[in-house]
């Protein structure tokens, strides 16, 4: 029937092959890491146009059912920190789609952080930006 293949390694030759394994893994771990750092960037910044888009959604509500102020006082009740599911960020404009994880963090009333990027709401004026 079938011939069964025999692989018998010498020991330079399995060090030849761990070396090798070690270099392709050296070459290639930075783009790895550099990839993640991306996907945190383009996930914050996602994230802050969400909110962005749920401020102007909340001004222009506001105006057709004439609600003053236009724009929300506060983005959220929550408390300084984390954003976690017992602490949800800008529940007041997302509601169901609050921010509970992600790197967003909140510094006061209106100040947040997402990987060291602070933004600044402003309620006079609906702007959220760093």
């Amino acid at each position: 029937m079938g011939k069964k293949l025999k692989i018998n390694l010498t020991s330079l030759e399995v060090i030849s092959l761990t070396i090798i394994f070690i270099l392709v893994g050296a070459l290639f771990f930075p783009k790895f890491c550099s990839l993640s750092e991306e996907v945190k960037i383009a996930t914050e910044k996602q994230d802050a146009s969400r909110i962005r888009i749920a401020i102007g959604n909340y001004y222009l509500d506001s105006m057709l059912k004439n609600r003053t102020p236009f724009c929300p006082e506060t983005l959220d009740s929550a408390h300084a920190g984390w954003a976690s599911s017992d602490n949800r960020l800008f529940v007041n404009v997302l509601a169901d789609r609050a921010i509970t994880s992600g790197g967003w963090s909140k510094l006061n009333a209106t100040t947040y952080e997402c990987y060291n990027k602070k933004y600044t709401y402003n309620p006079a004026t609906c702007d959220f930006s760093q």
